[in-house]
């Protein structure tokens, strides 16, 4: 192994390591980060193939340029890419029926409902008419709408 090491120059080995980090940012640890070492390790390739410098001023400008890539497209990688838009990603939940696990249901405490098999913290639309709203145990209440983790809902109405 030593071997092939010895016959690579230190281009070469900027540009595999560089491939071989992007490459593992997409197939094996997405979302990680490796990128930015990846694109710096073939910054630092292009440097080492115009100047003659140190292993350890190689290894310093590897560091810098992973630094400088991860300034550049922190932001546009953040905002276009991993930037999930949650008030949309929940949409199907609203206007759904849920059933009422904890004691009590109100517009002041948090509680827990139950909608298709799941357990999410609920709290009540507090209305004006009528602050002091609860909604107990077993019933049925409709998911208006959500606010963070928290699904807002209203007690069905009781048709007689």
């Amino acid at each position: 192994m030593a071997f092939i090491f010895n016959n690579l120059d230190s281009f070469n080995l900027w540009i595999i390591s560089g491939f071989i980090l992007i490459l593992a940012e997409f197939i094996i640890f997405p979302g990680l980060g490796i990128l930015f070492l990846g694109l710096g390790a073939l910054t630092n390739a292009i440097l080492t193939s115009k100047y003659d410098i140190s292993l350890q001023y190689q290894l310093f400008s590897f560091g810098l340029f992973s630094c400088l890539w991860f300034v550049l497209l922190w932001w546009p990688l953040n905002h276009y890419v991993y930037k999930k838009n949650l008030a949309n990603d929940y949409q199907d939940i609203v206007g759904n029926e849920a059933e009422v696990l904890s004691q009590n249901l109100s517009s002041t405490a948090l509680g827990q409902i139950k909608w298709s098999g799941t357990i999410l913290n609920a709290k009540l639309q507090s209305l004006s008419n009528d602050e002091n709203q609860i909604a107990i145990k077993g019933e049925i209440v409709l998911i208006k709408k959500i606010e963070g983790n928290i699904a807002i809902c209203i007690r069905k109405p009781q048709y007689k």
